[in-house]
């Protein structure tokens, strides 16, 4: 477990302060997701857990960089984006919102 997390903290793409999606790129990427979100959330209610695939989803999405520092290797959103995104996620699965 350790070592993964030290792997993903030196990875060097999340390093890349060049490549920042736009609010409306990070809303749209949230969008393409509904159907999938849509498949996965009777799932997710029944295991009471939000998927893997879904975390990973949202992890390749950039949407846990989003209010992480640039000095870190995050996007350093203003907070209203984040809400955005998480209230396009709940439209269709509120427990992986």
């Amino acid at each position: 477990m350790m070592d993964k997390m030290v792997s993903t903290s030196l990875d060097s793409s999340l390093m890349d302060k060049e490549n920042i999606p736009t609010r409306d790129i990070l809303i749209q990427r949230a969008r393409a997701m509904w159907p999938t979100l849509l498949e996965r959330s009777e799932e997710c209610e029944k295991n009471r857990r939000v998927s893997d695939e879904t975390i990973s989803d949202f992890r390749n999405a950039g949407f846990f960089r989003m209010g992480v520092p640039k000095k870190y290797g995050g996007y350093e959103m203003d907070y209203d984006v984040l809400c955005e995104v998480i209230i396009e996620i709940a439209h269709v699965c509120a427990s992986s919102a």
